[in-house]
């Protein structure tokens, strides 16, 4: 085999190895990122409850507008 073959497929092989590494990363970011959606998903819930917990008056200030 010439050097100019072996240089080429030294290429070839660098090439797919680097797209298979490309792509096992974004597989494990895309894997984590699913693996946090139901933590995300459970810390909306709680802004929103605490939000309608806040909204609400509580019993002090409906004592406070009677008088």
């Amino acid at each position: 085999m010439s050097w100019e073959m072996s240089h080429w497929w030294s290429l070839v092989v660098s090439l797919i190895l680097f797209l298979g590494w490309r792509q096992f990363l974004r597989q494990r970011r895309q894997r984590v990122e699913d693996d946090a959606a139901p933590l995300r998903t459970v810390e909306a819930e709680i802004a929103a409850l605490r939000a309608i917990a806040l909204a609400r008056p509580t019993d002090e200030s409906r004592s406070s507008r009677a008088l």
